[in-house]
């Protein structure tokens, strides 16, 4: 289907005409064969309306002719191409298995269409794709995945991460600070897994909306621009969210305050709410860049992954290749 060009749904009607069962995704030589039992008698008919020579196949010149009969453009280009496309022989002839293999693989209803049209569209016609609909349910189903994962790893990590914090800020010796951990690994959890899932879900939901509209408005910019602008803005948003959270979150892990609710009213009494987004700067100063290179290093490393194997790649292999974007963004 591929290497003829033709869109993905002519191989979703395929397989769903030929399957031996409902949640079968591959198909059989004995299914094949119904298939062909089924379509031949029309495609034959359809290749004895050709302008055939006396051999019964086909050369440019035979072709001109039916394109001329057809109405349609008639040149050695069109000739040409519509005999490349059917990959005529060293002769430059096609024969009926040539013809048989290009209208086997097109759904039913299009076979009792003139074949001269459908060869000569497929041949030289260049589809233009539809615009890319932004579909509600997929951005929504991304943000819901992202804000999962990351509300998930953050829950994992965080009594590291206290303990990262408290290292920072406390003159206790590493032992001492260990055998504190039970009192000190939650504190502060509450706060960073509701905005690592906020922020996290919120970028991921604009990045693929983003991306959709960039593709949308500018059709011909290279994929890696697209990514990176719909990284950039996805980030300073996602940040806008995650940065009160992640301010109550460090002076919950310092021990400055014992609760939430206790944080939210002392950060507005010292700072009032500008002191929810103290560190902005240096925070989108650090993660903007981060998050623009791994997610351009992330899409490059995948096709070139594919290129490698090629195939689509296993679940355990795309983990792979974000740690290994992960890491080297982080650099």
């Amino acid at each position: 289907m591929r290497k003829r060009r033709l869109p993905r749904r002519c191989a979703r009607d395929f397989l769903w005409r030929t399957r031996s069962n409902f949640f079968s995704k591959s198909i059989g030589w004995k299914q094949f064969l119904s298939l062909m039992e089924q379509k031949e008698p029309t495609i034959l008919r359809a290749y004895t309306t050709l302008c055939l020579s006396k051999s019964g196949t086909l050369h440019k010149n035979q072709i001109l002719t039916s394109l001329k009969s057809a109405g349609l453009p008639v040149n050695e280009d069109n000739a040409a191409a519509m005999l490349r496309y059917l990959n005529a022989d060293s002769e430059g002839s096609i024969s009926y298995g040539h013809f048989c293999n290009f209208m086997l693989l097109l759904p039913s209803e299009r076979l009792e269409d003139d074949p001269r049209n459908i060869w000569f569209e497929a041949a030289t016609v260049v589809d233009v794709p539809p615009p890319v609909e932004i579909s509600t349910g997929s951005v929504l189903e991304s943000a819901l995945a992202g804000g999962l994962a990351s509300a998930l790893s953050t829950s994992l990590m965080h009594p590291i991460d206290s303990m990262k914090t408290r290292v920072q800020a406390s003159t206790l010796s590493f032992p001492d600070l260990i055998s504190k951990l039970p009192q000190i690994g939650l504190r502060g959890s509450i706060p960073a897994i509701f905005g690592q899932f906020s922020s996290h879900g919120l970028r991921t939901g604009i990045f693929e909306a983003s991306k959709l509209v960039l593709i949308n408005v500018a059709p011909t910019l290279p994929e890696i621009q697209v990514q990176s602008m719909a990284s950039f803005c996805s980030t300073v948003l996602g940040i806008a969210v995650r940065i009160p959270c992640e301010v109550l979150k460090q002076r919950l892990q310092a021990g400055i305050f014992n609760n939430v609710g206790e944080a939210i009213v002392g950060t507005m009494q010292w700072d009032g709410p500008k002191g929810f987004f103290r560190g902005t700067g240096a925070t989108l100063c650090r993660e903007v860049p981060f998050y623009v290179a791994g997610m351009c290093l992330y899409a490059e490393a995948k096709k070139a992954a594919q290129h490698v194997v090629n195939r689509e790649l296993e679940p355990w292999e795309t983990v792979a290749v974000g740690a290994l974007s992960g890491g080297l963004a982080q650099l």
